[in-house]
């Protein structure tokens, strides 16, 4: 389903996803998923990386 709507979103036929190489496919899904995404999922989706990277960088400083 959410294949159609990015075809339909990028004015393509509803095969044309299929058609793409796997690092385009992967840049029209991330394009299509920061279209969609509403200002309090991107809040929240920032704060998780940062909270990831907080945790790498302790976990990485607290290993012998």
């Amino acid at each position: 389903m959410m294949v159609m709507r990015i075809a339909q979103r990028w004015n393509q036929a509803p095969d044309w996803f299929y058609t793409l190489e796997p690092s385009t496919k992967l840049n029209v899904l991330a394009e299509y998923r920061l279209h969609c995404e509403s200002p309090e999922q991107k809040k929240t989706r920032q704060e998780a990386i940062k909270m990831a990277k907080m945790e790498a960088m302790i976990k990485k400083r607290i290993q012998p």
